[in-house]
């Protein structure tokens, strides 16, 4: 099968979605497919990684009578006059997606795909230019950007109140069907990572939209066995990690171990850098749990594993996200979670899993959930086995034929 994929990131050995650009056309190819993908970020020595990881794999994947090439079409030469920031990325990824097809026109066209699957930025409204060039069957996502923060809880974000609140104007514009994203309503199929928004890609004209889970895992990310923890340990391990933007509301972590009281049996391990660092770090020199919350930092993802096999439970305090990689990476490490009832935790994510809090209850829920876990050490090991076991679903081997399917299934007979 001759399969084109638009991912606008991509690079080897990253997670989130710098690594879905990579790891699944590279499945893919390992697979006997024959895959292109059209990419546009330079950032970090990302095409250089790239050719030297397609070196490395070049074998492999010959072997397998695949093929991949990655084709580069680079951002607007003049995005980087744009205010460096959020909108920055915003203005060059739009303009990214309506001129990054046309400008390989040529080499889609020689290539003649089978399928076209724009896999990444995970955002509903960015659409794609694809199906306006290839009359293959159309794939979009996974993507979230129909989800919305609770309002309640946005004054909480501090210099990121202004995004938010714009974030779900635009999100409810949306949901009214207002907003059609370029390509969206020729799609054979939109996946989509939460139940918010599926109603948004249906509303926006999208004919058929199905729920999945927006990431996927190197197979060698999830260790084969369980990790031996301690489960009765005096101290429980909590970690938290992510980018430190205003959403993913570090701060309401802080507040949940000062609400244990000044013994809380538990240690916060904090891991990420970004935008809200020096404010966590501000009000860390205040907070009666200071003594109980180490901030890691930003680290390699290499070293991230380390963080997951050292700890017991994890705490996922974003307001607002399609699903979470780290979950899944949580889930492949056997670590129970903690984390809101909102959006794709709601959907992929149940009591087996470990506690989800109603947002309306804020730090005072997360803090209960925590206290209530401690307090049945059995309930923890019982949800470590079962996340550990679910996540073999939710790796490349799990998801890749699943994609094969869908392709099959889109295509409606053999492939040229």
């Amino acid at each position: 099968m001759r399969i084109l994929y638009e991912c606008f990131t991509a690079c080897p050995g990253e997670g989130s979605e710098n690594g879905n650009g990579w790891n699944i056309p590279l499945a893919m190819a390992l697979r006997g497919h024959q895959v292109r993908v059209i990419y546009g970020n330079q950032r970090n020595g990302y095409p250089a990684r790239i050719q030297a990881e397609l070196e490395r794999q070049g074998p492999a994947i010959a072997a397998a009578n695949g093929s991949l090439e990655y084709w580069l079409t680079p951002l607007p030469r003049w995005q980087p006059w744009v205010k460096p920031g959020f909108l920055r990325a915003q203005v060059g990824y739009h303009a990214w997606i309506r001129q990054s097809v046309p400008a390989l026109a040529s080499q889609i066209t020689a290539f003649a795909p089978d399928v076209c699957h724009h896999l990444t930025l995970g955002s509903l409204q960015g659409g794609s230019s694809l199906p306006l060039l290839c009359q293959a069957p159309f794939i979009h996502g996974p993507c979230g950007g129909g989800q919305m923060a609770p309002w309640r809880m946005i004054p909480g974000l501090g210099a990121g109140i202004p995004w938010e609140v714009i974030r779900n104007v635009l999100a409810w514009i949306s949901g009214l069907g207002l907003i059609r994203p370029i390509g969206l309503n020729k799609a054979k199929l939109v996946l989509v990572s939460n139940s918010d928004t599926k109603r948004c890609a249906e509303r926006m004209g999208a004919s058929q939209v199905r729920i999945t889970i927006d990431a996927m895992l190197p197979n060698d990310f999830r260790p084969p066995e369980l990790p031996h923890r301690d489960w009765q340990a005096p101290i429980l391990e909590v970690l938290w990690i992510a980018q430190l933007l205003p959403r993913k509301s570090v701060l309401l972590a802080v507040e949940a171990l000062e609400r244990l009281g000044p013994n809380p049996g538990m240690h916060l391990r904090i891991v990420g850098g970004g935008a809200e660092e020096q404010r966590l770090r501000k009000r860390l020199a205040t907070s009666s749990a200071r003594e109980h919350i180490t901030v890691v930092g930003k680290i390699p993802f290499a070293q991230v594993t380390e963080e997951y096999r050292r700890s017991h439970i994890f705490f996922f305090t974003s307001i607002r996200d399609s699903f979470g990689v780290q979950l899944l990476e949580a889930q492949c490490w056997g670590l129970p979670i903690i984390a809101f009832d909102l959006h794709g935790c709601h959907d992929h994510l149940d009591a087996r899993c470990g506690r989800l809090v109603p947002a309306n209850q804020g730090a005072e829920g997360l803090a209960t959930a925590l206290r209530n876990l401690a307090q049945d050490r059995q309930a923890l090991e019982a949800m470590s086995t079962f996340n550990h076991a679910i996540s073999a679903e939710r790796t490349l081997d799990g998801q890749i034929p699943q994609f094969e399917k869908i392709y099959m299934d889109c295509l409606g007979d053999t492939p040229r």
